[in-house]
């Protein structure tokens, strides 16, 4: 006889029972269940089974069929594909995978967040999609997948864009996104498709290191560079392994590092501009009245040139204000820091960038005083100021205040700023004020690393300007390949 209780049963013998492959088990379904939305207070009870929507959307991914196609047992199509609507608008689905990774990753005994990842593209065809376009490179007609997996294959980030735009322009988008999704990572490995100038400028931006691993001539069969290249880094990082072994492998390794081959994206700015003003380059610094976007060649005294760094190496100024104010200085230089505010129009925080980068000394405005006339600023001029302006035909002042006169920086503090705002100072090298102490200390000198017995213990002391550094880039004195346990 079929009472409550026996229906009761065999509802929960059904679930139990797989009905398609693609169906979640109880154990999946009790992970993600408290992901899914509550019920409202008020309206009509809901009916929907969000077990079975989930159910619905995985078996149409697993089979490829359409809205229209799916079976009755997940109930209307239209209810599936409204509910899927409105929980991918709630990254639902994104959640539930980005908890499963670290879940996962736990598991294996690891960081739930990855600190390091591989990034690499798929070229497929795709003849009914609205936007395709061609993979010279692997004759393919279609979209191009670009990914993001941890170093056991996790999926962390995909772009989808068109074939023809190319591996390093997808990456872009990848550290985009990948900066705010995984914050932790913070060095990705890529094969040499990967290798160009301004996916390497705008990691260095980003605070990433992107490591391009070259196939080798004598390593032979697919993958095996990059397998063994990861493997290899694995087992360095490992602390449980022998010190020995582990120093004998990383001389070895950096024995056979080829330095030729690194790209420019490896350099520092400090580092391109020390060997450049070594070789007797004049390099002029940022200005407001003299610098364009990019650095510029000027005219010097006899058939050389010097070197204007432009408003690119101020961190955190965007590519549209510079052109802004480049373009609304014009030939009439700016003559103060409102003046810049007036004629540019861009918002405050980017003169302020402009200040931290000393920018204003050419005005007779050092940093601190550039600094406390832009915090005088407004976010905008004044209607009223802006009228009366355009009709007279030059600026006035909105206010008037009292010339302050505040204490000039340190030259230490002025080079700690310069790489603050730069990455790379003029005026000096930080270590050149603590020279004495570290004198004081036995900290050996990079251009006394030469005359040193092999085998010796030594203390040194820098500035870490990039994670990986080829050992070809030295500064005035030289270089040193350091390996931190």
């Amino acid at each position: 006889m079929w009472t409550d209780q026996s229906l009761g049963r065999m509802a929960q013998i059904a679930k139990k029972t797989k009905r398609y492959p693609s169906d979640l088990t109880d154990e999946e379904w009790d992970r993600i269940a408290p992901l899914m939305p509550k019920p409202g207070r008020r309206g009509r009870p809901r009916e929907v089974d969000f077990r079975e929507v989930i159910n619905a959307v995985r078996y149409l991914v697993r089979s490829g069929c359409g809205w229209r196609m799916l079976p009755i047992h997940f109930g209307a199509w239209q209810t599936v594909y409204g509910w899927f609507r409105e929980l991918a608008r709630r990254f639902l689905f994104q959640t539930i995978h980005d908890i499963e990774l670290m879940l996962d990753r736990e598991r294996q005994e690891r960081e739930a967040s990855p600190s390091a990842g591989v990034i690499d593209s798929q070229s497929v065809k795709a003849p009914s999609a609205e936007k395709r376009g061609f993979d010279a490179g692997k004759k393919v007609v279609g979209r191009k997948r670009h990914i993001a997996v941890d170093t056991d294959g996790r999926l962390l980030m995909v772009n989808l864009t068109t074939a023809d735009i190319s591996d390093s322009a997808g990456a872009q988008t990848i550290l985009d996104g990948i900066r705010k999704r995984w914050p932790w990572i913070k060095h990705l490995f890529a094969d040499g498709a990967y290798d160009r100038l301004k996916l390497m400028d705008k990691a260095s931006y980003l605070d990433f290191v992107v490591e391009v691993i070259r196939r080798s001539d004598q390593q032979q069969g697919q993958g095996s560079a990059p397998t063994m290249g990861r493997r290899a880094d694995l087992w360095l990082d490992d602390p449980m392994a022998p010190i020995g072994p582990r120093l004998r492998e990383a001389h070895r390794r950096l024995a056979g590092h080829d330095t030729s081959r690194q790209p420019m994206g490896f350099y520092a700015p400090a580092q391109i501009v020390r060997d450049a003003r070594n070789h007797g380059v004049d390099v002029r610094p940022v200005s407001i009245n003299h610098s364009h976007w990019d650095c510029t060649l000027e005219k010097m005294r006899g058939r050389y040139m010097a070197v204007r760094l432009g408003f690119r190496s101020v961190r955190g100024l965007a590519n549209a204000h510079g052109a802004a104010i480049v373009a609304a200085r014009g030939p009439a230089p700016y003559e103060s820091v409102e003046d810049v505010w007036r004629r540019a129009k861009v918002p405050r925080a980017a003169i302020e960038r402009l200040a931290e980068a000393d920018a204003f000394h050419c005005l007779a405005q050092d940093r601190r005083q550039g600094l406390w006339k832009v915090k005088g600023l407004g976010e905008a001029p004044l209607p009223l100021f802006a009228a009366a302006d355009a009709r007279a035909g030059h600026f006035s002042a909105e206010g008037q205040e009292p010339d302050v006169t505040l204490t000039p920086m340190s030259a230490g503090r002025e080079v700690v700023e310069d790489y603050r705002s730069t990455q790379l100072s003029l005026r000096g090298h930080p270590l050149q004020f603590l020279r004495a102490e570290l004198d004081a200390m036995r900290i050996v000198r990079c251009g006394d690393l030469p005359s040193i017995r092999d085998g010796s213990n030594v203390e040194l002391a820098g500035v870490i300007l990039v994670r990986q550094r080829p050992g070809s880039a030295v500064g005035s004195t030289g270089g040193g390949n350091t390996l931190i346990f």
